[in-house]
């Protein structure tokens, strides 16, 4: 972890992962072994980060006057990105969404879509997903939200898609450390 950079509450970087300067991670956010968080990235809280993921911040590949601003990823709150994927520089992940494992991601990912490939393409919205152990759509998208010493699952598209907000089942008290 280099300077200028903060990690908030609750958040873990696994082994052999390295957070470049000037980088904000938020609260609760997952990066997993083996990742690279390049220099101007900023991770919003209850991010999912999987392992060897690849975040890059300059287009010229050091071929650059000293006027150049180097631009890191921003991952939006929630959203969760698969091992192996690359982030070119500048793109944005939005809340919720999901990118594919060994995705090359190279435009901005809309809030709540689904992206795979190289060059990563929305293939369909997180609310679509199916359920591979039980064959169906899971009946809610569960997101960690953090609340003083306790962590209850909530969800986050159900309102935006108009259906009654689920009851606080799920909800695990989480002790002090």
């Amino acid at each position: 972890v280099r300077e200028r950079t903060t990690i908030g509450a609750g958040s873990v970087v696994g082994r052999g992962s390295a957070v470049d300067n000037d980088v904000t991670v938020g609260e609760q956010v997952r990066i997993q072994t083996g990742c690279y968080i390049t220099a101007f990235s900023t991770i919003e809280d209850d991010v999912f980060v999987a392992p060897g993921v690849t975040l890059t911040n300059d287009d010229t590949m050091g071929r650059h006057g000293t006027d150049y601003e180097l631009r890191g990823a921003t991952l939006r709150r929630a959203c969760r990105v698969g091992g192996g994927a690359v982030l070119t520089p500048g793109v944005e992940i939005g809340e919720g969404a999901l990118v594919g494992a060994g995705s090359v991601v190279v435009h901005d990912v809309p809030p709540g879509a689904v992206v795979a490939g190289n060059p990563a393409r929305v293939i369909k919205q997180v609310a679509e997903l199916i359920c591979p152990l039980a064959g169906e759509r899971p009946s809610h998208i569960l997101v960690p939200a953090i609340h003083k010493n306790r962590i209850e699952i909530r969800d986050l598209f159900r309102r935006e898609l108009g259906l009654p907000e689920t009851p606080s089942a799920g909800a695990v008290e989480v002790a002090e450390r």
